[in-house]
């Protein structure tokens, strides 16, 4: 998603809910840890702290990309953004995370202006996308501070088939109405018992 993020169209309402939703999660905990590290009298930036401070700005630097690159063709997520403004105010004078809460910001108060401006009462969702696709092209270019493309590197592991070999063949054979012979389905082996290894490490955890 984040490589993707300059580039982007048309993302579907529920990509764009999830993606707000995301950020609530991870800004919540972020919160919940530091309050709690303040409270103790602990280091604000303690491990747990600093990776979900890296997460909230993750997120919000993806959204930042959309909204810089492909502001216009993404009104599902300016509406997910308007749905949910209030989840922005808390980091507005954050000093990690300000000048990407000011970009949403700015477009939210844009977009927020131009429904109020409709004068609409009651507007079901339909309204409010048209109002939004509507007011998408007359947005003034420029009007948000740019930030660097993001770039991230997929690192292949030292012998990664050994996993995606048997769950590709998974795949095949859970989603296909190919015959198999449980029997001989040998390959399949090892992916369960991949998945066996992970479900308990995630529970000893």
């Amino acid at each position: 998603m984040a490589n993707l993020g300059n580039s982007i169209q048309d993302i579907h309402p529920y990509v764009a809910q999830r993606l707000v939703n995301l950020f609530d999660i991870v800004a919540k905990r972020y919160q919940k840890l530091r309050e709690k590290a303040q409270q103790q009298g602990e280091d604000e930036n303690s491990d747990a702290v600093a990776i979900y401070g890296d997460l909230v700005c993750l997120v919000l630097e993806i959204i930042n990309s959309v909204l810089i690159r492909r502001l216009n063709s993404n009104p599902e997520l300016i509406y997910s953004l308007l749905h949910k403004k209030d989840l922005f105010t808390h980091f507005q004078l954050h000093p990690r995370f300000a000048e990407l809460i000011a970009n949403i910001d700015n477009v939210i108060s844009y977009f927020h202006a131009r429904i109020s401006e409709a004068n609409l009462k009651s507007p079901s969702a339909e309204e409010i996308s048209e109002l939004i696709e509507t007011a998408a092209r007359t947005w003034p270019p420029g009007r948000l501070k740019e930030f660097p493309d993001l770039k991230f590197q997929y690192e292949e592991e030292l012998e990664s088939q050994e996993f995606f070999c048997p769950y590709v063949w998974a795949l095949i054979y859970r989603h296909t109405w190919i015959y198999w012979d449980e029997n001989k389905t040998h390959i399949l082996n090892d992916y369960i018992i991949h998945e066996e290894m992970e479900a308990s490490s995630v529970q000893v955890v």
